[in-house]
């Protein structure tokens, strides 16, 4: 049967023989994964696969949410592999990799080059073109709105709670932030996280003087790290929004008062 006759039911050869290999199997996948099309037959008859690896008297729930959690997993490979994407960052800040920012010199993956690096982000920004200038600006001012709504929530559940009510809201915050950017572009995604190393060493030396090192160190190493967290799950999963993909983060006392 020539392609051009079946055109109008599948999007594509690789679609129409997907689906006279697994059938109905198939058609469920791509329920879940509408890009199950983009595979080749191997990734699909994996992906399939993960269907029955449970219990067999599961209900179809379960069966749904493991091949789900399967394919987000998987997505970041397929889309370098098949998608024709560019690897992204998938890197962590060990406490290795993190140092007090004195010596701008040190090369790498060290945060002090990185962020030194970052120092010329301005003049970059606006050699490109008004559009980047643009989209830059529009940033920082989403960035503000965010930490002033991280503030506000502070002193509000503060004022109701007592002191220590707002500890680790900045861990909801900060990927929820670097999520909402990385839907935006990518650029705005770079941008983001640019801005993110940037505001880690401003913050070194304002708390130099009254934290220690190492509590300052793991404080940005922690930052960062969701930083990273909020920008992939923001740029793997653009269906979703970024209050759900990060609702585990909000705090005891955030739900309390039922602060998104």
């Amino acid at each position: 049967m020539p392609y051009e006759t079946y055109m109008g039911t599948f999007i594509n050869e690789n679609d129409h023989n997907l689906q006279r290999k697994f059938g109905y199997k198939y058609r469920a996948l791509k329920g879940i994964y509408p890009d199950a099309y983009k595979l080749p037959e191997t990734e699909v008859s994996k992906a399939i696969d993960v269907f029955y690896d449970g219990d067999a008297f599961e209900g179809t729930e379960k069966m749904t949410e493991r091949v789900r959690n399967y394919v987000k997993s998987k997505e970041p490979e397929w889309k370098v592999k098949y998608f024709g994407e560019k690897p992204q960052p998938q890197e962590s800040y060990s406490s290795t990799t993190i140092k007090a920012p004195s010596s701008f010199a040190q090369g790498g993956n060290n945060l002090n080059y990185k962020v030194s690096h970052n120092i010329n982000l301005a003049k970059d920004i606006v050699s490109d073109s008004a559009e980047s200038f643009g989209e830059f600006v529009a940033d920082v001012v989403i960035a503000k709105e965010y930490y002033d709504k991280m503030k506000q929530t502070g002193k509000r559940l503060v004022d109701k709670y007592g002191s220590g009510a707002a500890n680790a809201i900045d861990d909801y915050y900060h990927p929820l932030l670097q999520c909402q950017l990385s839907k935006i572009s990518p650029t705005s995604r770079y941008y983001g996280l640019s801005l993110g190393y940037d505001k880690e060493i401003y913050d070194y030396h304002k708390k130099k003087n009254i934290m220690s090192k190492s509590d300052l160190i793991n404080d940005m190493k922690k930052d960062l790290n969701n930083n990273l967290l909020g920008s992939n799950l923001g740029y793997y999963n653009q269906n979703v929004s970024c209050l759900d993909l990060l609702d585990d983060f909000r705090t005891e006392n955030m739900r309390k008062e039922n602060i998104r």
